[in-house]
């Protein structure tokens, strides 16, 4: 059973939360950083996280009573809140799996319920374990990441089954379901003089035609524009890539990184993004742009240096090079193994 707990329980008050951190993280970025690193200092945003944000998801907990399940895995922090609090408060008695969806270590994630962490990276293991985890309890899985994305793909078969042009070089834009950023980075992208075809994962068809407004009022310079709405596969563009420009988030990076594609990290979102980057460029996994370097000369930089475009690949391999589906299927092996012992 697949659930998404923001469908199930969608509404006004979740389109005003979701509006509300919107804004909070275009306007005020300081504010969010702030409460990102400070949860856990500051009276009642415990009881936020454990208590208050999950209690109007009743659909959600009915739909979860009903399936009756062994094992729950979550993959989104507002998702293990509400299983956890059904643990702790109904006595649901599933096994609670969370599959860590960033790429450093944020106690606000954390919680007592939760029988077993997959995260992507050995020094989130050791942080959950120096938060006092047992080390049995947290497995390094890598982002889990589907089998399309980690298949070898000729970039040249990709681009021939998308009709992308084969005499100039492919960057692949993306900016999250949200499309973070993407207004500026069309501004700066479609004045480039460097020849290349610039592909916008916009996210949603809303997004697409706002931006398809944007471009059609801005001068031109030698980039062939493509702008798509909702790709339900995009694993082909990032295989068509020669280079990724996106924010450094959980799972677009990881895709990234297991097609072997190089990324340029740009507009990380407050808070949690930024600090993604700090571990990505600290492991050499991500390009980023020079101090007051416009995101396109970043980009006519990195496509003239075949070397660094190399080494980063080579470099965010390593961190998705775990089979984590073998990693996953071994941490729920206990559930799955008394089962067949009661068939």
């Amino acid at each position: 059973m697949l659930l998404d707990v923001l469908r199930e329980d969608g509404g006004a008050a979740v389109e005003l939360a979701t509006a509300l951190y919107t804004a909070v993280l275009q306007r005020a970025p300081g504010v969010w950083r702030f409460l990102y690193s400070s949860w856990n200092r500051l009276p009642g945003l415990n009881a936020l996280r454990t208590s208050w944000m999950t209690r109007r998801f009743r659909e959600t907990e009915n739909a979860v009573r009903r399936f009756n399940p062994e094992t729950i895995l979550t993959t989104h922090p507002l998702a293990s809140a509400i299983a956890a609090r059904m643990k702790r408060r109904d006595g649901l008695w599933a096994r609670l799996v969370t599959a860590y969806w960033d790429w450093h270590f944020q106690p606000f994630c954390c919680f007592p319920e939760v029988d077993h962490y997959l995260v992507p990276l050995p020094r989130q293991r050791e942080a959950f374990i120096a938060a006092g985890t047992p080390p049995s309890r947290v497995t390094v899985s890598g982002i889990l990441v589907a089998p399309e994305f980690r298949v070898s793909v000729p970039r040249m078969e990709a681009r021939a089954q998308l009709r992308l042009p084969e005499d100039r070089p492919v960057v692949l834009v993306l900016g999250g379901g949200r499309g973070w950023g993407l207004e500026p980075l069309a501004r700066s992208i479609v004045r480039l003089r460097t020849p290349i075809s610039a592909v916008f994962l916009c996210g949603s068809r809303e997004r697409r035609i706002r931006l398809e407004r944007l471009v059609a009022g801005l001068a031109k310079g030698a980039v062939e524009i493509r702008l798509l709405g909702f790709e339900a596969n995009p694993a082909p563009y990032y295989h068509a890539a020669d280079l990724i420009v996106s924010k450094p988030s959980g799972l677009s990076p990881a895709q990234a990184f297991a097609c072997g594609t190089p990324m340029l990290a740009v507009s990380p979102e407050p808070g949690h993004e930024e600090a993604n980057l700090v571990e990505f460029t600290g492991c050499g996994a991500v390009l980023v742009p020079r101090p007051s370097e416009d995101p396109a000369a970043a980009i006519s930089r990195l496509l003239a240096n075949p070397a660094a475009l190399a080494a980063a690949s080579a470099s965010a391999r390593k961190l998705v090079a775990i089979d984590t589906e073998a990693v996953a299927l071994a941490v729920l092996a206990p559930v799955m193994a008394v089962e067949t012992a009661v068939k």
